[in-house]
């Protein structure tokens, strides 16, 4: 896996709205919707067969992301849980506007965030 390096809320916004994914109100970031975004996101670049690392790079982020705005160790664990569902829910579908469209974005917007 790949060490956490805090993602911050513009870099979330900028993935979520470059890859055309509503964005959480992120004065009130929520552990469950951060989950369930960076799931999708991750989701759809599995299916479109990304680049693995940079798949990890992300995932890796998202992780780290959701356990830091996490309350307690139950909203960790329970958001944990719902990334991991989604995450391999997802992987079986393809993202909105097919894979052509999708992975150009994916990979710019992770590479960015650097």
């Amino acid at each position: 896996m790949v060490p956490y390096k805090k993602t911050t809320a513009a870099s979330l916004v900028f993935l979520t709205t470059c890859l055309g994914f509503a964005s959480p109100v992120l004065a009130e970031e929520d552990a469950l919707q951060v989950a369930r975004d960076t799931a999708r996101i991750a989701g759809g670049a599995r299916f479109c067969k990304a680049d693995e690392e940079l798949v990890d790079e992300f995932i890796g982020k998202s992780e780290g992301k959701i356990a830091a705005l996490a309350k307690d160790e139950y909203d960790k664990v329970s958001a944990a849980i719902e990334f991991k569902n989604l995450l391999t829910a997802l992987s079986v579908k393809a993202p909105e506007g097919g894979c052509d469209e999708f992975l150009p974005k994916f990979e710019k917007a992770v590479k960015t965030d650097r």
